[in-house]
């Protein structure tokens, strides 16, 4: 079941009045509607598929019969209980999601035929992985309490961010639990977050992707350079659209439903430098790669070589959990090797601050654009074939997209007005901001209405 199916819209709707008359019932009720919540959840995860349901209660079960022994009671026990759960989550995440990969880069090097080992990749698991390996070490470092069973499962299986984030640290959403949502239920907030997310997602993320998937699926030919980095933008924005537009929604529905999700974007187009740039995009991944893979590998403790080796494995790691490709590979490469070259640079002076903005900005986005080339084509000949192409200037006139294309660009300039929106809200006297994002959302669910197309999975549920 897609979020953005009117059938799951509704269904939703109807868990929001149930949720919203247990909570009145108090303490009792609260405890009732989180079962009712984590029976919910676990029905949403049977429906994308029956083995990967199986599989997301065996790692669940595991790990926390090993989290028991974790703590700060007994250090040795608890550091070698650690690695073996890390072992075996990343063991089976590995299994699942690299297992073909592997054995196609040793035939390919090697010219050995290997037999194929392709499992299929059960949902969510890069998702819940890092949920769990996170609570795990937040519970060893004593950041966190234990959960008992009934709190561990609906922290990891409170379908808003199971499926495609955000990812929420267990000191997030387990002092929620069981307690009155208070304020932090907001029903009109709620609403308008995943109006505007639902938005985003299906007028513009579906539009644009559906106007250029033809181009990296070869089924439709660019001509000049300016044809390349139009399409690369595009898809910056369809991607944009529909990560964010998703990331939205979960914080809409989990406000709605009395719990309080962190934000996971911050207008990343705005950004003037890639570190930046991984403060605005996928803010909770960033943040998990930091705290549990940078930081482990010494983070910036070991000198300056050592830094920029940190910052580039963590950067090749968190591609390679995009995904079994090469493709997600170079992208973190890529990215990696941005933030190791903006560290190599001097400060600029106060007098040209505004000048190093500015060009950093253009530079920053062309560089992101660039990357997302290789993050979007299904294989690395297509990549390094549009690549020539955004820097073979010259050929035919300056923009000869089809119809299509043109057609979907009023839906294209729906993230860049999300993205600056913020500089916008500044100058707005803050009594109005209530008034002015209600309305956006009405008019934006006006025309999705009116210009609904049919929905298209989540980007994101691949990974």
């Amino acid at each position: 079941m897609n979020y953005t199916d009117c059938l799951f819209v509704t269904l939703f709707a109807l868990l929001v009045c149930i949720s919203w008359s247990l909570d009145w019932l108090g303490r009792p009720g609260i405890w009732l509607k989180e079962f009712v919540l984590i029976a919910i959840s676990w029905i949403i995860i049977y429906s994308w598929g029956g083995f990967g349901f199986i599989v997301f209660v065996a790692i669940v079960s595991t790990n926390y019969l090993i989290s028991l022994g974790v703590g700060r009671d007994c250090l040795r026990r608890s550091r070698a209980l650690i690695a073996l759960a890390v072992t075996l989550d990343i063991g089976l995440l590995a299994l699942f999601k690299y297992s073909g990969f592997l054995t196609d880069t040793i035939t390919a090097l090697t010219g050995i035929p290997l037999p194929p080992m392709a499992f299929g990749i059960p949902i969510a698991i890069s998702f819940y992985t890092l949920h769990i390996i996170s609570y795990l070490i937040d519970l060893h470092k004593g950041s966190i309490t234990r959960l008992n069973i009934k709190n561990y499962i609906f922290y990891l299986s409170f379908f808003p961010h199971l499926i495609a984030g955000p990812i929420v640290r267990a000191w997030q959403l387990s002092p929620q639990i069981g307690k009155s949502p208070g304020r932090r239920r907001k029903i009109i907030g709620g609403m308008n977050y995943f109006i505007i997310g639902y938005s985003l997602k299906t007028l513009a993320g579906d539009n644009i992707g559906m106007a250029i998937d033809p181009y990296w699926q070869g089924g439709a030919t660019l001509q000049s350079a300016a044809d390349h980095w139009a399409i690369a933008l595009l898809y910056y924005g369809q991607i944009y659209s529909d990560f964010a537009g998703y990331s939205l929604m979960a914080i809409g529905m989990a406000m709605l439903l009395g719990y309080k999700f962190p934000a996971n974007f911050r207008s990343p187009m705005i950004a003037f430098s890639l570190q930046n740039f991984w403060r605005r995009w996928h803010i909770t991944l960033s943040r998990w790669l930091r705290d549990y893979l940078y930081i482990t590998l010494g983070g910036n403790r070991q000198g300056v070589w050592q830094t920029r080796r940190n910052l580039l494995v963590t950067m090749l790691l968190g591609g390679l959990w995009h995904g079994a490709n090469w493709t997600f590979v170079i992208w973190g490469g890529m990215h990696g090797l941005g933030l190791v070259i903006e560290r190599c640079l001097p400060k600029p002076p106060p007098w040209c601050r505004l000048w190093v903005i500015l060009s950093g900005w253009i530079l920053v986005q062309a560089w992101v654009m660039m990357a997302w080339v290789f993050f979007r084509s299904p294989t690395l000949e297509t990549a390094t074939g549009f690549i020539h192409g955004m820097v073979r200037f010259g050929g035919a006139g300056a923009f000869d997209l089809a119809a299509p294309v043109a057609l979907i660009l009023p839906f294209a300039i729906l993230p860049i007005l999300h993205n600056t929106a913020p500089l916008v809200i500044r100058v707005v006297p803050r009594r109005y901001l209530g008034t002015l994002h209600g309305a956006l959302a009405g008019s934006l669910f006006v025309v999705d209405i009116m210009m609904h197309t049919a929905t298209q999975p989540f980007i994101y549920f691949k990974f």
